[in-house]
């Protein structure tokens, strides 16, 4: 033990020098707990002895740290007044014999007997046993019974701050001397009295066998029990989050709040529940905490970590529970520079080409996949002085038939957000559910944190938003907007933070229908207040439409056929692209590192997007006995005739003519008509371009996981910077919104300019620009107009059916005109455009 002791004083003053310093310095009240850091890393490499009893008896060596920290203080306390005794000598020769120096102020140097050693840095294991120290929180057990581990997870209930005798002081009637006894936190509190006296009686053992309690003279210490759960992005399909209860000891009560992510090490020990003669035993597993440590993001764990190929960072060890993706690496980083390098004249190909990997389970919704990615984005976030905070993450509604993708895109959202995600529906939960929840603890009160509370720093989904009850939504007003919530349950009078992005999803109300040209709050049945929170809201509406139908039906068979074919089990989340990368031979050509995805190759990240097979037209057509005359004649004549293009259409508009233009069908193109005309025999699916286009069932190399790295790359870049053209686009569509007549009062407030701003911001930052551009603004007004219908864009009210474009750029410039030809912005448009000359002339 002696060994121990001195080992322990060694190592405290090799490396926690500066630190024991510090707390010498910190003019703390006496009685004040203090922590001092100890890197479990540099004790093991120091004094490896020491860190095997570390971990074979954890809570004994733990004691004998905070115990060395008295003479550790002591030892640097003479080293500093030494050191400083001989400076002030020194400073004295300097001025010469009879000169006279000024004493230097030294601060008092006070030893503090409450210092506690907090490891940091635990690694995976000291032995061979591999995940011996970061064991997955779903499998605690009996197995990490008094070991020293580590875990992570979100806290989601915190208890109140309460007071325990940790130190009894009992007197022999013997001697009539005290002694000291630690209470056990596994008895409850409670002290084990010894057999005999452990002190001496006239150089002698004291004989005396009975004791008694000196009051007054115990030591308090606070404690508080907190819930931690396991990070619900590291949950497999079905698989219940794993929760332990963490107490928290002397400085490191009241250090976190529910909705923080934290790394906690500790002990796993038994706790007796009841110990009453005649009723059942029962006890439960609590990790007594030895240091918390809030991780630097939500999401991600804190201390070592495991850096494979595609960057993802996790706790090692815990392969199992890992979430790829979640850093990129620099291979990756290489990679998305050089995508954007072969990208520079096309750089809206290249941002499709990011978007067919989004939720391609589902066919279409272009715009809605487009929002959904903005969305993980995120705008920039702002502090204007004076004020509150103004949010950068983004709010989506999606209000749409039933049917048409909401669930999916939100569930692929789930998986695709590099921060926590939080998936719930609103019939389900409760405005304290959403929010906080006061629960009874015991003669107390405790903080539960609700889906809000938990999504902080990520994103939250809720479906069947309409289902919160209406008296319940104004708990979330707060939340969305100002991103903080103000508590007062119970007498507990807090504020937790709610910093997350909210996508929703709503049906329409019965009785109603999808249409631009009624008000959001009769449709959606939500208030005006509550509308004017989100920035985007995207109406879809089940087309009825013979060509989508076949697109539809082609796209399901595909994929069905694909996934027949596929050795993955039908409850495999990597069925719909979202935990497995594209499985084409250069992919598999790079290799994958200790189970991480292996590195897209350069040219799957280039390749054009897959292709939506068509089902032969036959099939979906009904015998002509059941058809009548007119649409028999309807479908002859439209299958004979041409739709006009989008370019088109938007020079009819410009030109003044839109007769026979109908901005809500569908527009089938010529790639599209010569593939019906080649039929498969098997199935009846047609491929919609030559042999030479790329495979139908070919997944996109723009899988989830690179999404998830790429998002996180571009989050940590700079911030863009807002251009004069942008920001005149902006301001002339929000005053065209203000100024309009038949304008939704929910829809045209001053939020509406800030979501503006936020969307732009957003998508230059999806595009990797330091600057948010004219086309940024352009991609903002387009999707904000959507469910305005305030400019009438051509194309921007058929969001279901909005499939990708053959000239993404072009198209883009087309939706450019328009847009600043209706806001009187001519003077911005690039002379290079047919019909622009005489317009700014």
């Amino acid at each position: 033990m002696d060994a121990m002791r001195s080992a322990a004083h060694r190592v405290l003053l090799r490396c926690c020098a500066q630190d024991i310093e510090r707390i010498l310095r910190s003019n703390a009240p006496p009685e004040e707990h203090v922590a001092l850091p100890l890197s479990a890393i540099a004790l093991a490499n120091h004094e490896p002895e020491l860190a095997a009893a570390l971990y074979a008896r954890p809570l004994e060596v733990l004691t004998l740290l905070d115990e060395a920290t008295i003479a550790a203080q002591v030892a640097m306390k003479a080293a500093i007044e030494l050191r400083e005794e001989e400076q002030q000598t020194a400073a004295a020769a300097d001025t010469g014999a009879g000169g006279l120096s000024e004493p230097q102020a030294q601060g008092m140097l006070n030893v503090y007997g409450n210092v506690h050693v907090r490891l940091v840095a635990l690694p995976a294991a000291l032995d061979p046993r591999p995940s011996a120290m970061r064991p997955p929180m779903a499998r605690l057990g009996c197995s990490q019974l008094h070991q020293l581990i580590s875990v992570n997870g979100t806290v989601v209930r915190g208890g109140p701050v309460r007071v325990w005798e940790s130190i009894h002081t009992y007197e022999c009637t013997r001697c009539k001397q005290t002694f000291p006894l630690k209470s056990s936190l596994e008895d409850g509190g409670a002290v084990d009295l010894p057999d005999a006296c452990p002190l001496q009686l006239q150089n002698q053992p004291c004989p005396g066998t009975k004791f008694k309690k000196v009051p007054g003279a115990s030591i308090y210490s606070g404690f508080q029990e907190i819930r931690l759960q396991a990070a619900t992005a590291c949950l497999g399909l079905g698989e219940p989050p794993a929760s332990v209860t963490v107490v928290l000891q002397d400085e490191l009560a009241d250090s976190v709040r529910p909705g923080d992510s934290v790394d906690v090490v500790g002990v796993l020990v038994p706790r007796w529940l009841s110990t009453a003669p005649g009723r059942r035993c029962e006890l439960e597993l609590v990790l007594v905490a030895n240091n918390v440590t809030r991780t630097g993001g939500p999401g991600h764990a804190g201390g070592p970590a495991a850096v494979g190929p595609i960057g993802a960072l996790s706790a090692a060890g815990d392969a199992a529970s890992a979430q790829p993706g979640l850093h990129a690496s620099s291979e990756l980083i290489a990679l998305f520079e050089d995508f954007w390098k072969a990208h520079e004249d096309t750089p809206i190909m290249g941002r499709n080409k990011i978007l067919a990997g989004v939720c391609p389970g589902v066919a279409g919704l272009l715009p809605v996949k487009l929002s959904a990615l903005l969305v993980l984005v995120g705008g920039v976030a702002r502090r204007e002085e004076g004020s509150s905070n103004i949010r950068g993450e983004l709010h989506l509604l999606m209000l749409g038939d039933p049917g048409t993708g909401k669930s999916q895109i939100m569930k692929w959202a789930c998986r695709a957000s590099p921060g926590r995600a939080v998936l719930t529906t609103g019939r389900g939960s409760s405005g304290a559910g959403l929010t906080v929840a006061a629960t009874r603890d015991g003669n107390s009160w405790a903080l539960e944190a609700g889906a809000l509370v938990l999504a902080d720093g990520g994103l939250c989904c809720i479906d069947e938003f309409d289902g919160i009850r209406p008296h319940e939504r104004a708990v979330i007003h707060e939340a969305m907007e100002q991103q903080t919530v103000h508590v007062a349950k119970a007498g507990l009078v807090t504020n937790l933070s709610t910093r997350t992005a909210i996508i929703g999803a709503i049906n329409p109300r019965p009785g109603t229908t999808i249409s631009c040209g009624r008000p959001l709050t009769e449709v959606t049945g939500l208030e005006g207040p509550l509308l004017s929170r989100f920035d985007l809201v995207l109406l879809l509406s089940d087309p009825r439409h013979p060509d989508w139908d076949r697109v539809v039906a082609g796209h399901v068979l595909s994929r069905g056929g694909a996934a027949a074919n596929s050795v993955h089990s039908p409850d495999d989340p990597s069925e719909d692209g979202s935990c497995a990368f594209a499985t084409t031979a250069s992919t598999a050509a790079a290799g994958g590192l200790d189970g991480f995805p292996a590195l897209p190759a350069p040219d799957d990240l280039k390749a054009p997007a897959p292709a939506d097979p068509l089902v032969a037209a036959s099939i979906l057509e009904a015998p002509s006995s059941v058809l009548s005359q007119r649409t028999h004649v309807t479908a002859t004549s439209a299958s004979s005739s041409r739709e006009p293009s989008i370019a088109e259409k938007i020079a009819a508009r410009l030109k003044g003519s839109s007769t026979g233009v109908s901005l809500g069908d569908y527009r089938p193109s010529q790639v599209h008509t010569q593939a019906a005309a080649q039929k498969h025999t098997s199935c009846g699916v047609t491929s919609p371009s030559s042999a030479s286009a790329p495979s139908s069932s070919a997944a996109s190399a723009w899988t989830v996981d690179v999404i998830r790295a790429y998002i996180t790359w571009v989050r940590s870049r700079p911030p863009p910077v807002m251009t004069p053209e942008a920001e005149r686009v902006l301001v002339a569509y929000y005053g065209a919104l203000r100024r309009s007549e038949e304008r939704s009062t929910a829809r045209s407030t001053i939020r509406a300019l800030e979501s503006l701003i936020r969307i732009s911001q957003a998508h230059a930052r999806l595009m990797r620009s330091d600057q948010v551009l004219l086309r940024d603004a352009v991609v903002a007004v387009v999707l904000a107009d959507s469910s305005q219908q305030l400019l009438a864009i051509p194309g921007s009210d058929s969001i279901t059916n909005a499939r990708f474009p053959a000239d993404p750029d072009g198209e883009l410039q087309m939706q450019q005109q328009a847009v600043l030809m209706r806001l009187q912005l001519a003077s911005l448009l690039p002379m290079g455009l047919p019909g622009v000359a005489h317009v700014v002339e």
